[in-house]
């Protein structure tokens, strides 16, 4: 007689390691993903659409106007970033809260419904990650304002390394602010002061989610980048005088592929949002079972 398997629970408030975040995190997406797929799949659609039109959509616009159409499309992409992982937020909450009375309780998903109403609660979010965001954005023009002056890429290497130490501050106050729903600059306090005491698990945690995410990424881009190379080689045959063309659908067919895999993309932005869950929750209960003590 077949006995029925005890489902693995994943509480979020319990201390861990920052391999416990990275191995529970991931654990959790892959047995619940058909959950996630259903609570997320119109945010990583929408983020596909947004990024897709950026990178394929030719405008032929003055500078200003075109770095306005960008800075308009990084907004609405950072928009629906954030309230993803406040649907997200949410939905681990419950998942948490239930485990107390049920050991063996699913992961429920989000409805659409219930993901619209997180706009408003997702502001703090929305602007922190603005802020992350606009920082980048003024040190890498900065930057490369100083390899044109210098004809050096040495400030590029600056760049990187203050780009990774601001990253763990900006984690850390995300995460703060999605489950504690605080103030803006107390979230901002709370992590630069805690920056360097968790600093290496953070760091850690960051580099082995980007680098699954970058993986699939490549793969993920593989076909687009086939694509570019096959219109660009055709578009210099027609200048050079071939009168043949690649078929007029191919750009609409890079637009739908470069729509589906950036998609994917960015629902694979979940193996970088559970972990620093994860590792936040471990964070708070270590520092409430210290002061318990």
């Amino acid at each position: 007689m077949k006995t029925k398997q005890k489902q693995t629970t994943y509480p979020l408030f319990e201390e861990r390691s920052y391999r416990k975040c990275f191995s529970d995190a991931t654990n959790l997406l892959m047995a619940e993903m058909a959950v996630f797929f259903h609570a997320f799949w119109l945010p990583s659609l929408l983020a596909g659409i947004i990024v897709s039109a950026l990178i394929f959509v030719p405008i032929q616009a003055p500078l200003a106007v075109m770095f306005l159409i960008f800075a308009v499309g990084v907004v609405l992409f950072i928009f629906v970033l954030a309230n993803s992982l406040k649907g997200q937020t949410q939905m681990l909450k419950k998942y948490n809260m239930a485990l107390a009375d049920n050991p063996e309780v699913a992961l429920l998903p989000l409805t659409l419904k219930g993901l619209m109403k997180n706009v408003s609660e997702s502001l703090g979010a929305f602007y922190l990650l603005v802020v992350q965001f606009a920082v980048l954005a003024v040190l890498a023009f900065a930057t490369y304002e100083l390899v044109q002056h210098f004809n050096t890429f040495y400030p590029w290497v600056g760049f990187g390394l203050i780009a990774l130490f601001l990253m763990i501050p900006f984690n850390l106050s995300l995460s703060h602010q999605l489950y504690l729903d605080g103030n803006l600059f107390v979230s901002l306090k709370w992590a630069f002061q805690r920056t360097l005491r968790h600093f290496g698990s953070t760091l850690v945690l960051l580099v082995l989610s980007f680098i699954f995410i970058a993986i699939l990424g490549f793969f993920c881009y593989l076909p687009l980048f086939v694509l570019n190379m096959a219109m660009g080689a055709s578009d210099a045959s027609v200048m050079l005088g071939d009168p043949t063309d690649l078929p007029v659908y191919v750009p609409v067919l890079r637009m739908l592929l470069g729509i589906l895999l950036l998609g994917v993309v960015s629902f694979s932005l979940l193996l970088w949002s559970l972990p620093q869950a994860f590792h936040f929750c471990s964070l708070r209960t270590r520092e409430q079972n210290k002061t318990v003590r």
